[in-house]
């Protein structure tokens, strides 16, 4: 084999061992870019109410125009966080997202009775006394929750709406 040819061969293989060390790279460090993204967009353990998704207004990404969605970026740093939700009578579902947006727990209205209740504990914390709602532990000590009603035509969006405004995430202990 001529030089040439060893020298080609030699810069195509070191071209292709970087491109997928940079894809690789790309592919472990986006989900913790987009969790500290939306992390920034609101203040921490404060609930923000979007609006209902039109074709002029979309704030998350291929929603779906029949959900509403409410979010809070969490932070568990200071221990955990009492979560409450009222369950509006039609579908409704809570999911809690990691720093890397990897869902750790999910339910929906048909899973719980009247309202959803549990406490977020963060890594490491200890478990705190209950009183009989889910304990739901993060992998990571900050996250996102999605809140999503289902709105249909819109007949019953203004119940919603003030159902979604009674979401309550408290530190545990000062919200009772």
């Amino acid at each position: 084999m001529s030089k040439l040819v060893q020298g080609a061969v030699l810069w195509i293989g070191l071209t292709l061992l970087l491109a997928a060390a940079i894809h690789i790279g790309i592919v472990l460090a986006l989900p913790y870019v987009v969790g500290i993204r939306l992390r920034s967009m609101a203040e921490r353990n404060t609930i923000v109410h979007a609006a209902r998704p039109t074709a002029d207004f979309n704030p998350i990404r291929r929603s779906s125009p029949d959900l509403i969605y409410s979010a809070c970026p969490y932070d568990l740093s200071e221990g955990p966080l009492h979560i409450t939700a009222p369950v509006p009578g039609t579908y409704m579902s809570v999911s809690c997202f990691a720093l890397n947006t990897d869902n750790f727990y999910v339910k929906n209205d048909q899973q719980v009775e009247r309202s959803f209740d549990f406490i977020l504990v963060g890594p490491g914390t200890p478990d705190p006394e209950a009183l009989g709602r889910d304990i739901v532990r993060s992998p990571t000590t900050t996250g996102g929750i999605l809140f999503r009603y289902f709105v249909g035509d819109g007949t019953h969006e203004e119940q919603i709406e003030s159902i979604r405004r009674e979401i309550r995430v408290a530190r545990l202990g000062q919200d009772d």
